[in-house]
């Protein structure tokens, strides 16, 4: 998970350096310090500076949420009984 959101973070370095999404592990990732965070609130600060930048640039910030029921149905039925 780690490299792929490098690579969403940095892609034209990323592949610059010749990294590769499957060899990126431990003490030797590309991104390592710069698009990760300790703690979770510096996590949240980050976050909530973000959103609130783009929402004075105008942005809307929305969720969809789906209905637990649904969902745990939807998931039953495809993992427990197979429609072929």
């Amino acid at each position: 998970m780690a490299a792929i959101l490098c690579y969403l973070f940095k892609p034209r370095e990323f592949l610059a350096a010749g990294r590769n999404i499957i060899t990126e592990s431990g003490e030797i990732r590309f991104c390592k310090n710069h698009n990760e965070y300790n703690s979770g609130d510096q996590n949240r600060q980050l976050t909530i500076s973000v959103l609130e930048e783009k929402m004075a640039d105008g942005w809307e910030i929305f969720t969809v949420v789906r209905d637990p029921l649904d969902r745990f149905l939807s998931a039953y039925l495809d993992k427990c009984i197979r429609w072929e």
